[in-house]
């Protein structure tokens, strides 16, 4: 990236684990969703997104107050149209709405809008309904924190 070495690493290693969000993006689709880290508590931050005003809970560690992006494959989020999905702190859960939804033969590939920000998922279901829920864990998402 602008002729400096951003990673080295096997392909497994720089899907799992990018060291940057360029390299996230680069390999692989990457949803890359602006925020501040709102708390953090040992092993785990929350951040606000955007304006949403929703937050997810991320595995990683990063100061509060400072800015930070989180990394979320398209692949990894689970799409529900259920209105009690589970709040059990073990799972996050973003009320989002489905903005397009493409039938690619082996998914549905969707583009959501939470609040001012877009997210790509998949999903071997159809899903009908406007607004849908969100579940993503923890340890999938990646978080890159604002280097001061």
């Amino acid at each position: 990236m602008h002729g400096r070495l951003q990673q080295v690493g096997t392909p497994t290693e720089i899907y799992e684990t990018p060291a940057t969000p360029e390299v996230a993006g680069f390999i692989g689709r990457c949803n890359l969703l602006e925020g501040r880290v709102d708390s953090a508590e040992e092993g785990s931050v929350q951040v606000e997104l955007g304006t949403t005003g929703q937050r997810l809970k991320v595995t990683g560690t990063g100061c509060a107050g400072t800015s930070a992006t989180v990394g979320l494959r398209s692949e990894r989020i689970t799409l529900t149209d259920r209105v009690d999905a589970p709040h059990d702190g073990g799972v996050n859960v973003l009320r989002a709405r489905i903005e397009q939804c493409s039938y690619t033969g082996a998914r549905f590939e969707y583009e959501l809008s939470l609040g001012d920000l877009r997210v790509h998922a998949e999903s071997p279901v159809q899903h009908t309904s406007r607004e849908i829920n969100l579940l993503i864990r923890p340890d999938d998402c990646l978080l890159y924190p604002e280097t001061v």
